[in-house]
């Protein structure tokens, strides 16, 4: 038998696993070489300190430049030109890096990795203009592995904006009128534009002509309160303490007790029919005076009502000196509704309401406000800041007042007078604007 060798030609596939790698291959281990990371990881964000400015404001913008390493970053260039909406002041680039308000460009100072610089610029608020603020990085020495400088790419975490809305200042003025007129619980005007004001306290009638010096007008008035004129100027009198209504001549001299035995009056103020209106203070009514001086109680559901106006239609309202409700008593069907709950903080009510052309007016002791409702029951704060006291004139959304309480209207309306707790009365104007 002949042996016979075959040989077989083969190939064999060598599969290695590598269950752990090591730049240490001193233990007979598979060594990979770990590659260094490089450049620069580098982004912007801008921020201003106030959105929402009045025109004339100074707001500064502060732009960040941050590095997220891992090397620092050098040669970076930020650009920033402030639009036309601003005028430039100020910058602190003197002390991280410097700022050109003319280029725009910014020469960032060497960052380290996990640190970053800061520009502020102070800019006015113009009342015209663009008011969009955009930086980008423009230049960096070193790569940056999410952004590139200088490409207007607002994707990208090196170019950011912000947007600031202005606001033009209130129209209104509010001005100091007439001094030393101290716990004002009413106001009136007469046909020459003399105002008079009542003194609780101390019983007096103050009056303050148009030359804006203040005399006693008349005294002796228990619990001087509310008041209202009629068209030859004599003054009807509410005295709370005295529980009646009295008529004042010109020269200040009680002509007669209109209506005795009323409780806690306040207000007063009379419909087209010439009956007169006063509200009982702590006694859920008010009270209908006729020309023949017959008394009717009406009950309202505002057990501290404050104060009471009537407006053309013959409709009377009633305030709330624990909230923010006026009601109103429809004049034919006597049907009574909530008018208006105005936004006042917690804790505060109203003090007078008074109507005048086509609009109602409020004051708010505790609040420090004047609010304006028009017929629809919108309503508005004309003058004073919430919550904040104070005597400080201007524009009525930044003077201050001190728990106003009496209000009065010019006869044209288009200039109120309040009774501030400091001891003032204070002119408000510029508020209408038809």
């Amino acid at each position: 038998m002949k042996n016979v060798l075959k040989k077989f030609k083969s190939t064999f596939l060598l599969v290695i696993f590598i269950t752990s790698c090591s730049s240490d291959d001193s233990n007979g281990g598979v060594g990979i070489e770990p590659q260094p990371q490089t450049g620069s990881d580098i982004s912007l964000m801008v921020n201003v300190d106030n959105e929402s400015p009045y025109f004339g404001d100074n707001v500064t913008f502060t732009l960040t430049v941050t590095n997220l390493g891992p090397e620092t970053a050098t040669g970076v260039l930020v650009k920033s030109v402030l639009p036309s909406g601003y005028g430039y002041i100020s910058d602190n680039g003197s002390t991280n890096g410097t700022y050109d308000d003319v280029t725009g460009v910014w020469t960032v100072p060497d960052i380290s990795n996990g640190l970053n610089k800061a520009l502020n610029i102070t800019a006015t608020v113009n009342e015209t203009g663009d008011y969009n603020v955009i930086a980008e990085v423009i230049a960096s020495d070193k790569e940056d592995p999410d952004s590139e400088p200088n490409n207007n790419d607002i994707t990208e975490d090196d170019q950011d904006s912000v947007t600031v809305t202005p606001i033009a200042p209130s129209l209104v003025q509010v001005s100091t009128y007439a001094t030393s007129v101290f716990a004002g619980d009413g106001l009136a005007i007469d046909s020459s534009g003399n105002l008079y004001a009542t003194n609780y306290w101390n019983d007096i009638v103050y009056k303050i002509d148009t030359n804006q010096s203040v005399t006693i007008f008349s005294n002796n008035h228990d619990g001087a309160a509310g008041m209202v004129l009629d068209s030859n100027d004599n003054i009807y009198l509410a005295r709370y303490e005295a529980f009646d209504i009295v008529k004042l001549d010109s020269e200040g001299n009680t002509i007669e007790v209109v209506a005795n035995e009323i409780a806690a009056p306040i207000a007063v103020d009379f419909d087209s029919n010439g009956n007169i209106y006063t509200n009982n203070n702590v006694n859920n009514a008010i009270t209908k005076i006729d020309p023949q001086g017959n008394k009717t109680i009406i009950p309202v559901g505002i057990y501290n009502n404050s104060s009471l106006t009537i407006d053309d239609d013959d409709n009377i309202y009633v305030s709330d000196y624990n909230s923010g409700i006026i009601k109103k008593i429809d004049a034919i069907t006597n049907q009574q509704s909530t008018f208006v709950n105005l936004p006042l903080n917690n804790g505060s009510g109203i003090g007078f309401i008074i109507y005048s052309d086509g609009y109602f007016y409020a004051t708010s002791i505790g609040d420090n406000t004047v609010l304006m409702i028009d017929s629809d029951g919108t309503s508005e704060i004309i003058a004073g800041l919430q919550g904040v006291e104070g005597h400080t004139d201007g524009n009525g959304d930044v003077a201050t007042l001190t728990s106003p309480n009496a209000i009065v209207a010019s006869e044209d309306g288009r200039t109120l007078y309040i009774v501030s707790g400091e001891g003032s009365v204070r002119k408000i104007e510029g508020f209408r604007e038809d």
